[in-house]
């Protein structure tokens, strides 16, 4: 976790579009790069290969639901700060405004969520809200696409429902 924070790792990114061979080169265990040591440890795993530009290309994701939860959780906890109880409570709270389709709902929990957090944590990258916010909604099981592009312009994310 400290590695992702520390690299500014846009872990997104990672399971949302393709990485090439060079996610797999070899490391300095004193500087890894967090998406090989993420590998490595079998956090992330490979789901599909392509070929593209004559080159292989390969789609990670995590290798069940229990490592997906777990991850997400610490990843949640590292970034907010929070305990395992908070981001159960906070989670289940999320949840129940998505399955009722509560837009009002979701906005306040969230924004309870993200006041609580710390000042120092304000003054860095958005890279950290955005960590914060995809691992929410991918515990939750939804698929969230970050800085979706729209023929109106950016939006920060898109939470995608059965609905």
């Amino acid at each position: 976790m400290e590695q992702i924070k520390r690299n500014n790792f846009a872990f997104e990114n990672i399971l949302t579009r393709p990485v090439s061979k060079m996610a797999f080169k070899a490391f300095e265990v004193t500087n890894i790069d967090p998406l090989s040591l993420l590998l490595q440890t079998g956090y992330l795993t490979i789901k599909m290969m392509e070929t593209k530009f004559n080159m292989p290309w390969y789609w990670l994701d995590f290798p069940n639901q229990e490592v997906s939860i777990s991850f997400n959780t610490h990843l949640l906890k590292a970034y907010a700060r929070t305990s395992d109880g908070e981001v159960t409570t906070f989670c289940s709270q999320l949840a129940e405004a998505m399955v009722s389709g509560d837009v009002e709902s979701l906005r306040k929990v969230l924004e309870v969520f993200f006041a609580g957090f710390p000042y120092d944590l304000h003054k860095k990258s958005e890279n950290n809200f955005q960590n914060i916010f995809y691992s929410l909604f991918r515990l939750l099981g939804y698929y969230v696409e970050a800085e979706s592009r729209t023929s109106n312009g950016r939006v920060d994310a898109v939470v995608k429902t059965d609905q």
